[in-house]
């Protein structure tokens, strides 16, 4: 049987949002090497900033709420959840549904962040972000490797978990 565990770590963090961090690096690389920027110029370095930057840092804030002291164990029959010493058991049969939501444009600095919601028959939602397993797949993987079950793939723009 084979056993996967989540948890978000420094690395992960970095790996979502490593693009994000260059480019705010080269913005200010070109914003202190001049000698006073015009004001034009310094407006759509603010536009980029808030659009490359402040976007993936919402997304970012969100998943780690979301997960934040979360550590997950997946294999073929059940999902372990286990935050704050207790230890929740989910059976792979007690999923009715998996959503897996993506971006639906890849090229911009949080197209990388993704997540699924896993529904229970209880009505409770497990949320797997890409937080937890960072990689342009990552929670798709999983869910086609571990749970093997099938899900329903959501394209949005912004990709932010709801909040109950």
């Amino acid at each position: 049987m084979n056993v996967i565990t989540l948890k978000i770590t420094w690395l992960n963090q970095f790996r979502q949002f490593w693009m994000s961090l260059a480019f705010l690096g080269v913005m200010l690389y070109f914003f202190f090497s001049s000698d006073g920027m015009p004001m034009n110029l310094l407006l759509i370095f603010g536009a980029f900033v808030g659009f490359f930057v402040l976007f993936p840092l919402h997304v970012h804030i969100d998943y780690l709420t979301r997960n934040y002291g979360e550590t997950y164990e997946i294999d073929d029959t059940k999902i372990i959840r286990r935050k704050n010493g207790l230890e929740t058991v989910y059976n792979v049969t007690d999923i009715t549904d998996i959503y897996l939501y993506r971006s639906s444009v890849n090229r911009i600095p949080w197209g990388m962040y993704h997540f699924a919601q896993i529904v229970m028959k209880s009505g409770e939602n497990i949320y797997l972000t890409s937080l937890l397993y960072p990689s342009v797949w990552g929670i798709q993987k999983i869910l086609e490797n571990y749970l093997k079950a099938p899900f329903l793939r959501e394209e949005v723009w912004l990709t932010t978990t709801p909040h109950d």
